[in-house]
C-alpha cells in the first residue's frame, strides 16, 4: 500500500467511522486502503490521549428525574442501566 500522511483529525474521523461501520478492522481497512496495523496504532494513540474518564455534568435538579444512565466506553461500547429512580439518583450522586 502506498504511504499517505494523515492528520490527527483524519485519523480521529477514520477511527470513528470504523466504530460506526460495524465492520471488522480488516474489512474496514481494506475498503479504506490502509493496514490494520495502522488503524490499531491510531486507536492506541486515541486511547492514550483520552486521558481519563469524562462525564457529562448534571445539575442536581436533573438527577432526581433521571431513570436510566448510558455510559459510552472508549471502545465505543455502550452500557445502559435502568434502576429504580431512588437507587439511580444515589448512584449518580456517588459518581459525581
Amino acid at each position: 500500500m502506498p504511504i499517505k500522511k494523515t492528520t490527527k483529525e483524519e485519523q480521529e474521523k477514520l477511527c470513528a467511522a470504523w466504530r460506526a461501520s460495524g465492520l471488522s478492522r480488516k474489512v474496514f481497512c481494506e475498503k479504506k486502503g490502509f493496514s490494520v496495523k495502522t488503524l490499531g496504532s491510531w486507536l492506541r494513540k486515541e486511547k492514550q490521549s483520552a486521558g481519563g474518564v469524562k462525564f457529562m455534568p448534571l445539575k442536581n435538579s436533573i438527577i432526581n428525574r433521571i431513570n436510566h444512565v448510558e455510559v459510552v466506553l472508549p471502545t465505543g461500547a455502550i452500557v445502559k442501566m435502568q434502576l429504580p429512580i431512588e437507587n439511580l439518583s444515589k448512584l449518580i450522586k456517588e459518581l459525581l
